[in-house]
């Protein structure tokens, strides 16, 4: 028996950075989910959630070349700057009117999560679109095609808005340990 394990978990660790904040963050970020605390440690997982993840990631590399033959960018990363910090995002599918993000749930998705329709929305203010789809890949007898789970339209009010959370949090960062 050949142990995997070590490879995968280091493939999935990712080291968190003060001032540089993951768009996929937000959500747990200004829900409280994510405390300073937290955020500073290295980030891991439970097998079980990295063996999703991989599942996410192999169904993503097979739509994404069906994407590019249908017009769109895959896997564009952009860097937002808002104050003294920085938003990172990397968007699933994006031409020059919309974005794809991509969910590939085994299980249907009826309607977008919150934390979804939010990556989405900071998406669209920071690649500058004014309309996105969350869709899931789903099949029947006869096809397969990418469902459109729920449309969202852009709105940088609100998400001005998550962004002055964030930098609440970021404040708290830089605060965090500093207490004599």
């Amino acid at each position: 028996m050949i142990d995997l394990t070590p490879y995968f978990i280091e493939s999935f660790k990712r080291k968190r950075v003060v001032g540089k904040y993951s768009v996929t963050d937000l959500w747990a970020i200004i829900h409280g989910y994510l405390t300073p605390e937290n955020y500073l440690k290295e980030e891991s997982f439970k097998i079980i959630d990295i063996v999703r993840m991989i599942n996410g990631t192999v169904k993503h590399k097979i739509l994404e070349e069906f994407l590019i033959k249908d017009g769109w960018q895959i896997e564009i990363k952009k860097e937002f700057p808002y104050e003294d910090i920085v938003f990172v995002g990397k968007v699933d599918a994006i031409n020059d009117k919309e974005i794809l993000e991509i969910k590939t749930s085994d299980k249907i998705i009826p309607v977008g999560k919150d934390w979804q329709k939010l990556q989405l929305k900071v998406y669209l203010t920071m690649f500058e679109r004014e309309s996105g789809c969350l869709v899931q890949p789903v099949y029947t007898s006869e096809k397969i095609y990418l469902k459109k789970i729920t449309e969202i339209k852009r709105d940088d009010e609100y998400v001005f808005n998550i962004f002055k959370k964030v930098k609440e949090f970021h404040n708290q960062l830089l605060n965090y340990g500093k207490i004599s």
